[in-house]
């Protein structure tokens, strides 16, 4: 067993957040990969308890989940589900592939009224936007992407890369061109979700929730530190345990403990 002089953890932000009615309260890591993290709640009568946590670490959560109550039952946990991303576009009228490019829009909104500024202003119905090579100095091929409107004087073409701007006459279509991004970036970004626990039971109690996740490995690294004196026969061994911390909240009145070995089997 290993008695640390000194216990320096540099915490940078493993496991999930806790929820406003969960606090994070003891933490076990293992040096072989594996972190147990629980989380403490007082509570009067039935409660409902939320906890946050990354998409990443759902499965080994669900897997390894385990409610302590002292006064109570624990009810049912519910997780909710992830709305494919398909099932987002399905008021708009385009798919997912149409915001891959400009010109791949334009396409998927034939037949919509734009108005185009620049060298060539003009306004039209997209008709078909299709893209060509053009040759440039030393016969360098430049690729480019020819617009087809029908105007009022006919049918009338330019150059998409020529274009100052592209902008929709019908304000509700360009509304659902930016909820289309807006909802794509929302996908993207939405890295966490919220795990709801019920507890049944009376009077005041506390409830702790506790789970298994892999985490970073924490190190240690020793310093000797020998005195200046030589006929000294006592010298100074220091021990700092280096750990990462990415849960997103600070790891503050936290017991924490550090094992060290691996564990036999986490999948």
């Amino acid at each position: 067993m290993v008695r640390w002089w000194h216990l320096a953890a540099l915490l940078a932000l493993v496991g999930p957040a806790n929820a406003a009615d969960l606090s994070l309260q003891r933490i076990m890591l293992s040096s072989g990969g594996v972190g147990y993290f629980e989380n403490e709640a007082t509570v009067d009568g039935d409660a409902t308890l939320s906890l946050d946590v990354p998409l990443d670490q759902v499965d080994d959560i669900l897997k390894s989940l385990v409610v302590y109550d002292d006064g109570g039952t624990a009810g049912e946990v519910t997780l909710p589900g992830r709305e494919p991303l398909t099932q987002t576009f399905v008021d708009l009228p385009f798919d997912r592939t149409a915001l891959d490019s400009a010109p791949a829009l334009l396409n998927a909104l034939q037949g919509a009224e734009v108005r185009v500024t620049g060298a060539k202003p003009m306004n039209g119905r997209l008709l078909r936007v299709v893209d060509e090579t053009s040759r440039g100095p030393d016969n360098f091929a430049i690729p480019r992407n020819r617009v087809t409107l029908l105007t009022d004087a006919g049918i009338e073409q330019f150059i998409l890369e020529d274009a100052d701007g592209i902008a929709f006459v019908d304000p509700e279509l360009q509304k659902k061109v930016a909820a289309a991004l807006s909802r794509l970036a929302a996908y993207r970004s939405d890295g966490r979700r919220r795990l709801t626990l019920e507890s049944h039971g009376t009077g005041t109690r506390s409830i702790r929730v506790g789970y298994v996740v892999a985490v970073p490995l924490w190190k240690a690294s020793y310093r000797l530190s020998l005195p200046g004196d030589p006929r000294a026969d006592r010298a100074r061994l220091q021990g700092w345990a280096i750990l990462e911390n990415f849960s997103g909240q600070p790891w503050h009145d936290v017991s924490l403990t550090l094992l060290s070995g691996n564990p036999a089997t986490f999948h």
